[in-house]
């Protein structure tokens, strides 16, 4: 009985083995006969030279930026939000790219937007 066993598990293994490749190359077969039927799908390429900048250039008004957000972040965490609100506004336009400042200031404008006026 124990041979039977075997002998049908053998045998099941190698019809698996036999038929999972017929059924996956038909499965592969009907998708590529669909996309052929599509045209591709068109690409759109940018001007590199034209994408506007990302980044502002490190120097000195970017150092000066980081030191305008540390001073609001002193106003900041000592509750008065107008003067960290200030230093950040100047901070943005030295580096309007500063992710530090920009979350910030929504910070501040969402303490703001709920304080009782």
């Amino acid at each position: 009985m124990k041979s039977f066993g075997q002998a049908l598990f053998w045998i099941a293994v190698i019809a698996s083995l036999l038929l999972i490749p017929a059924a996956g190359m038909k499965a592969f077969k009907a998708v590529t006969n669909e996309m052929g039927n599509k045209e591709p799908a068109p690409i759109e390429l940018k001007d590199v030279n034209r994408a506007p900048e990302t980044q502002a250039p490190a120097g000195k008004d970017s150092e000066a930026a980081k030191e305008l957000y540390l001073e609001g972040l002193k106003y900041f965490q000592a509750s008065d939000y107008e003067k960290a609100r200030e230093q950040w506004l100047e901070a943005q336009e030295l580096d309007p790219y500063n992710q530090q400042v920009q979350e910030g200031l929504k910070r501040i404008k969402a303490i703001l937007d709920k304080a009782p006026e």
